[in-house]
């Protein structure tokens, strides 16, 4: 990145670039250059991009962006295998390096010039960049196509990143043959040449080589030493930023490395700027010869300046070229007589003008454009001025979204000047499938773009989420291609680009706790059922006291609707104990024993239609006709057997970034039962259930608060199995209660309310660690008539997480008490306190 610090000190220092060779981050450099971002845009980009996450070998879906279901399916898993057939398919790459894709993508959909044509020869400097086919083993010069997929291409590391496929070729680093391609330089008849040498040295010991990436990068380090100092050989001028102590693989001196950059070009500016100097030849001495100047205002500002480079004058060409170094003449030439030892300059000068028009915005934007000019209104202006006042119109309409916007003609007619602006409409869509599997309307649905209407930034940008959060797209990239048509003007084709992936896939969770020990999560399903992105799939978890199965079909949007449906055959079996809990009290000691021990099944189907709420939450209706059982074990339950036909009602909102800890948005469950007996029911019933969760950080994320709402309500024929349970620290089944064991109580009606707070650990161990405490208070209770407040429980808890590779390693210890009253003194009783422990999320 240190090629940044580069460029910004030759702007600084008036040295002028004709082309650009990059390969690898070089590439991503020279390429936004290319397209019109100064040194100091790319200087502030490089500086407040998150590398980390866009270099990250992550290629999961944000959390945020998965609808609800895919949600919950993605949360139990900790391992995700391809399936073609019966066929395991091994990966490429660690990554499709989608989030570098999206990144270079809008960077180059925002950029001030586009490649015409798809040819990099018409932005405003050429560009090439370098990669390798590894088919051939070929070195690849990209001078045409998606400009962002070139880039992208020349980074790819291998192993790390997923080649680029084009025409044949598979696409990676550039720097396994190229890393310093200064040879490409002469085929675009570059005279003058400059390398920089931006290699990280080799990690020194083999206690640095301690992860896979860092493999890749000493062996391609390793591979490139000896064609790099061919290639450097090559330049006419090599500069070489001290990057000792630099590891590519690390974002965090990012500004170290830019001033790195600047510092070492700074030392050879000066020197590079003479050597570029062109001698004029075939110059006429003009010394004795009588001067005069045409085409030069009086009341210039320049003016004394000009008349002094004519006076001083020895050589034509040479006061012509010291005229145009002014930068205040579109046009210089000279006529000499050489028998009458005379000699006109002709100067033009950039045209005044004292009002401005503009056309093809709406008012509010032609307006806008025209403020710009607004302080060269009746000036003198040089053509760096009009050239910056242009490519602010271009800024102004990038920000605004319009990545097609171009100059239709600028002209100055009148005193007026004349901006004609073309705001860039959509001609044509190219959509490109790596393997056809997707129906198109599938793809035409998350597309928010349109033939015909101006295309923005933040429309592509949100088709590239659509469709990537699909789930059945291993990258999505998108770019526009310009062409003239003489009939219609400028065509405009908007590519989209889909490696799709495969859609048979494993999901594997693992899970240990203190109420069910170990437990397995097995997940297959087809996850692009006939091409129309739905799921068909079997999931099963299977503990020593708890085992649930379930077939589903599941159409996350049906055709171009946000509605949803899903069918489901289900079978969940889980054993739970009986307590008996006993607080302190006069003479008596704590306790909390086990009575026994139950079983509770459920099975049956259902089928349910509902609304999408985007990717935040659904409303659903489901009808289930089920099958509720009590099975004694070594305790005798309420013996339940009924069928029940039931509909359900719920509305849920997830906006949470992690299930369980996590650190921003809420959850949101209300659901509706009704089971009457005229539908079927054995036995007739209704409740009502709402959960909240709320989450938020402070002081910059440090510091996690959390709140918790349930409530529960159930009308007094609620069968036993149907009842709510308190108690654990947190479960679909049991609502959250820090001092009570996972199902403890059960009851009809349910109110308790939590709050937390959660701070990492001053001392890290191995995976990043918290510490959490936690206050609760509720109860649950039989009948709606028992409800009081004197008999609110209250929970306290600590609790130790660590982020591990499998899930959430959670050690909490806690105790419950409550506030007693004995002959009118008011005392507090508790009971025996818990500990809990889980490894995973829950299934």
């Amino acid at each position: 990145m240190c090629q940044i610090g580069v460029l910004k000190a030759f702007e600084e220092k008036g040295i002028p670039i004709d082309a650009v060779v990059g390969t690898s981050m070089g590439a991503i450099v020279g390429g936004l250059y290319a397209s019109g971002y100064s040194a100091s845009e790319l200087w502030t980009l490089a500086e407040n991009l998150k590398w980390s996450d866009i270099a990250s070998l992550s290629d999961g879906e944000e959390r945020r962006n998965l609808f609800l279901e895919q949600k919950h399916v993605r949360d139990k898993a900790v391992l995700a295998l391809q399936f073609s057939g019966l066929r395991l398919i091994i990966p490429k790459s660690l990554s499709a390096a989608q989030k570098l894709t999206e990144t270079l993508d809008l960077l180059t959909l925002s950029s001030t010039y586009q490649p015409q044509g798809a040819d990099f020869n018409t932005l405003v400097i050429p560009f090439r960049a370098i990669a390798t086919d590894l088919v051939s083993g070929t070195r690849v010069i990209l001078s045409r196509g998606s400009l962002s997929e070139a880039m992208r291409a020349s980074a790819a590391v291998p192993l790390l990143f997923a080649p680029i496929e084009q025409n044949n070729m598979q696409l990676a680093d550039g720097g396994l043959l190229s890393n310093i391609p200064v040879d490409v330089c002469d085929s675009l008849g570059m005279e003058y040449k400059i390398a920089v040498k931006a290699v990280s040295p080799l990690y020194a010991t083999s206690e640095e080589i301690d992860l896979p990436w860092k493999t890749a990068d000493q062996v391609i380090g390793i591979m490139m030493q000896e064609t790099s100092e061919k290639q450097l050989h090559l330049a006419n001028r090599v500069i070489a930023p001290n990057l000792n102590g630099y590891s590519a693989t690390n974002f965090e001196r990012i500004s170290e490395l830019l001033q790195e950059g600047y510092r070492a070009a700074l030392e050879v500016a000066d020197e590079i700027k003479k050597e570029i100097q062109v001698e004029q030849t075939n110059d006429i001495n003009i010394s004795d010869y009588y001067k005069t100047v045409v085409g030069v205002d009086n009341c210039a500002p320049f003016k004394d300046k000009l008349e002094d480079i004519i006076r001083r004058a020895k050589f034509a060409k040479a006061a012509l070229a010291e005229c145009l170094q002014t930068d205040f003449f579109t046009d210089a030439f000279a006529e000499a007589d050489t028998l009458n030892k005379t000699i006109v300059f002709h100067l033009t000068p950039t045209p005044r003008f004292f009002a401005v028009e503009v056309h093809g915005l709406p008012p509010e934007g032609a307006e806008a454009v025209k403020g710009i000019f607004y302080e060269d209104i009746g000036k003198f202006y040089t053509n760096q001025t009009g050239t910056a006042r242009l490519e602010r119109i271009f800024a102004y309409l990038r920000e605004h979204g319009y990545c097609l916007s171009r100059l239709r003609e600028v002209h100055v007619a009148n005193d007026t000047l004349h901006i004609d602006i073309e705001e860039g409409k959509l001609t044509n869509l190219d959509i490109q499938q790596s393997r056809g599997w997707a129906q198109r309307f599938v793809i035409e649905r998350e597309l928010n773009v349109k033939i015909g209407k101006a295309l923005k930034v933040k429309d592509i940008k949100s088709s590239i989420y659509g469709l990537y959060n699909t789930g059945i797209f291993n990258r999505v990239s998108m770019w526009v291609e310009q062409q003239v048509d003489s009939s219609e003007g400028k065509a405009t084709t908007l590519k989209v680009k889909l490696d799709e992936r495969f859609f048979e896939l494993l999901r594997v969770g693992l899970r240990v706790d203190d109420v069910y020990a170990g437990q397995l999560f097995l997940d297959f399903r087809n996850e692009n059922f006939l091409g129309t992105a739905s799921e068909l799939g079997t999931w099963i978890m299977a503990g020593q006291r708890n085992f649930t199965a379930q077939t589903e079909f599941r159409v996350h949007r049906l055709w171009n609707t946000y509605i949803t449906f899903f069918a489901r055959a289900f079978l969940e079996q889980r054993n739970l104990f009986e307590f008996q809990t006993r607080f302190t009290a006069s003479n008596l000691k704590p306790e909390r024993s086990i009575l026994g021990e139950y079983g509770q099944r459920f099975w049956g189907v259902s089928a349910a239609v509902g609304w999408q709420l985007y990717r935040d939450g659904n409303a659903i209706i489901e009808f289930m006709r089920w099958r509720n059982e009590t099975v004694p074990i070594s305790v005798v339950p309420p013996q339940e057997g009924a069928w029940l036909t039931t509909l359900r009602a719920r509305f849920t909102i997830d906006t949470r970034n992690l299930p369980v800890g996590a650190t921003q948005g809420a959850y949101t469950n209300i659901y509706y039962d009704f089971s009457p007996k005229f539908l079927g029911s054995d036995i007739g019933y209704s409740k009502l259930f709402f959960s909240h969760e709320e989450n938020a950080s402070w002081f910059g994320g440090a510091v996690v608060g959390r709140l918790r709402l349930n409530a529960g309500f159930a009308d007094n024929t609620t069968p036993f199995a149907q009842q709510f349970s308190l108690g654990g620290i947190g479960s679909q089944f049991s609502a959250t209660f820090y001092g009570l064991r996972f199902d403890e109580f059960r009851g009809r009606q349910l109110i308790v309310a939590g709050i937390g707070a959660q701070a990492p650990l001053p001392i890290q161990l191995v995976v990043p660690t918290f510490f959490s405490v936690h206050y609760n208070v509720g109860n649950i209770w039989q009948f709606a008539s028992d409800v009081k407040l004197r008999d609110f429980l209250h929970g306290v808890g600590i609790e130790l997480s660590l982020k591990t590779p499998i899930g959430l390693a959670r050690l909490a210890a806690s105790m419950s008490f409550r506030i007693g009253e004995f002959e009118r003194t008011t005392f507090i009783q508790t009971a025996p306190p818990v500990y809990y422990f889980s490894l995973g999320y829950e299934f």
